[in-house]
């Protein structure tokens, strides 16, 4: 199986990320990582993994990258792909309810190489596919 760690480039310097995923390579893991730098770069990325016969993603960052990371997916019909969270938002609404750890990155990390992969259903709006969350409000004037 390859893995490869798709890391939103602003949590890229956080160290205990990369103490993380060094470990896990000196037990015998294979991680490859790829880390954003400007908009639509989860796009390509994903696309890269697709034709490079990536059969496990995983998404560092934030419910929106687990999101961006999800709509590329589906957009160019990856379904081999498993997805995986290492999650490193604010809230981690997605991982908190899919019960993936959010202390350590280590943790995350290693559910991600090791865990079993789940189905799970996707939704769009606006041509945008997603997992986690949609919102809406009413303007008052």
């Amino acid at each position: 199986m390859t893995t490869r760690l798709l890391l939103n480039g602003k949590k890229a310097s956080q160290e205990d990320i990369r103490e993380a995923v060094y470990q896990l390579r000196e037990q015998g893991h294979e991680l490859e990582v790829r880390v954003t730098w400007e908009g639509g770069d989860f796009e390509r990325l994903v696309k890269e993994a697709g034709e490079q016969g990536v059969t496990r993603l995983i998404a560092g960052g934030g419910d929106g990258t687990v999101n961006e990371v999800v709509d590329a997916l589906i957009r160019y019909q990856l379904q081999h792909i498993e997805l995986a969270v290492l999650p490193l938002g604010t809230a981690n609404d997605f991982a908190t309810a899919s019960e993936i750890p959010t202390a350590s990155p280590y943790d995350a990390l290693l559910l991600a190489l090791t865990g079993d992969a789940t189905p799970i259903d996707a939704a769009s709006a606006n041509e945008r596919h997603f997992i986690n969350i949609a919102t809406a409000g009413l303007a008052r004037k």
